[in-house]
């Protein structure tokens, strides 16, 4: 199952990065595209104390293009992108281990998947020839899932519990772009998203939504 998700995610990711400028707009400098690649991280808050360890460091992968419909220093148009992750977390979780109150860590391996789909509006504002700002903001998609597998300290049995879904909400972001070269750019930012979507199992409850932080390489064709 993990492999079909992450080849729908990287086939997504790439249409994205590779769609390409229509021809009657690549000769207008005013309406060049550009096109971000990038490294992000989010933190989702653990639901419960017993488990050990700070929050959930969630690190994505993602692609993003920009397409400008008018301006020269000062550009608005449509921007879509996608973000990415899966990853595995071991952790240890803090039980019961009898009527005398004794307690006792119980590992669990935690493997996560996310995906979400963006398309919205965007500013962006050039005050000089080598810095550049942008603000997008819209709705988004989002498919999550997370499995967690279970083992007992004493008999070693496992036990996995499974949860997933989609579900819609919203995002804004905003970035800041140091031009190198007309084409190559490098861009940091941050992003914030609002949903639905939560997940739950032994781990107790996770709400897929929070602030994220990225950086990345930027082209602009």
């Amino acid at each position: 199952m993990k492999s079909y998700q992450m080849l729908i995610s990287f086939v997504v990711l790439l249409s994205i990065a590779v769609s390409g400028p229509p021809d009657a707009l690549a000769g207008d400098k005013n309406a060049r595209m550009m096109f971000q690649f990038m490294l992000g991280k989010m933190v989702i808050e653990k639901d419960k104390d017993q488990i050990k360890g700070d929050d959930f460091d969630i690190f994505f992968l993602g692609a993003s293009a920009q397409k400008a419909y008018g301006g020269t220093w000062f550009k608005y148009g449509i921007e879509t992108g996608g973000l990415f992750n899966w990853q595995s977390d071991v952790r240890s979780y803090v039980i019961s281990s009898g009527d005398r109150g004794g307690t006792v860590a119980v590992w669990l391996d935690i493997n996560t998947f996310l995906f979400d789909y963006y398309f919205g509006i965007y500013t962006s504002v050039e005050p000089s020839k080598w810095l550049r700002l942008y603000f997008g903001t819209g709705p988004l998609l989002i498919f999550g899932s997370r499995t967690t597998e279970r083992t007992h300290p004493y008999t070693e049995e496992k036990e996995t519990t499974h949860d997933s879904g989609f579900g819609v909400g919203g995002y804004a972001r905003t970035g800041l772009e140091f031009i190198f070269t007309d084409r190559v750019i490098f861009s940091v930012g941050t992003r914030h998203t609002w949903t639905n979507l939560s997940l739950e199992d032994t781990t107790g409850k996770a709400d897929i939504q929070g602030w994220q932080y990225f950086g990345g390489l930027s082209f602009r064709y």
